[in-house]
């Protein structure tokens, strides 16, 4: 009886967990511009483009680690996602520093350097 408990609630996390990384990967990057949006309604709207950068890279560690570590996300499309917005540290462009708005400018709290 335990087993099947412990199954059922497992397939429930897994059914949760694949319906939360569908929603990011659908709603949260910024094709562009870059990196990721976090204020997303449940429907995908974005209501507010600041980019913080704990969602940076959260994001990025978070397709990274499902990729490697759970077989069901072993995906180009998790791969892609992640790699597609880590940023490039050659390119000139700060947008993963701190709290940035859309376009890369640094945010009133991030320039004063909160």
């Amino acid at each position: 009886m335990a087993e099947k408990r412990l199954q059922e609630f497992y397939d429930e996390i897994s059914e949760d967990l694949t319906r939360c990384v569908q929603f990011w990967l659908t709603h949260s990057h910024d094709d562009k511009y870059g990196g990721f949006f976090n204020c997303i309604d449940e429907d995908g709207t974005v209501y507010d483009e600041t980019k913080h950068v704990w969602l940076q890279a959260r994001q990025v560690w978070i397709y990274a680690k499902l990729y490697n570590e759970e077989e069901q996300f072993n995906t180009q499309a998790v791969l892609q996602a992640a790699e597609k917005d880590r940023g490039n540290p050659n390119d000139g462009q700060t947008h993963s520093l701190g709290t940035r708005g859309r376009h890369g400018h640094p945010t009133r709290a991030s320039a004063a350097g909160w």
